[in-house]
């Protein structure tokens, strides 16, 4: 699964899903039990301020089946609408470089 789908796991939770994220360009997730490969990032192109965590979903679960080899992904979709914005996603382990 790696460190992607564990984030994916606790976002996608029933409490957490309709969150609305706050105002940034990322949002990133380290597991500090994990020594190595432990921090991934959702990350967009440019700063988007009214969006909520199950509107990542969509791109990300995309970029998770075409870019993942042994439980990392790194990888991109274009053209994403996210909270009216439309936006490059990313998702890797770094909190930037997605524009």
């Amino acid at each position: 699964m790696g460190i992607c789908g564990r984030l994916f796991d606790i976002l996608a939770g029933p409490s957490i899903a309709g969150w609305t994220l706050p105002a940034a360009s990322h949002y990133c997730w380290t597991d500090v039990h994990v020594t190595s490969n432990n921090r991934c990032c959702f990350s967009w192109s440019r700063r988007v301020t009214t969006t909520v965590t199950r509107s990542l979903f969509p791109a990300a679960t995309k970029i998770m089946r075409q870019c993942q080899v042994n439980a990392l992904v790194s990888g991109w979709s274009p053209d994403v609408n996210l909270g009216g914005f439309c936006v490059r996603q990313c998702l890797s382990n770094r909190p930037s470089g997605c524009t």
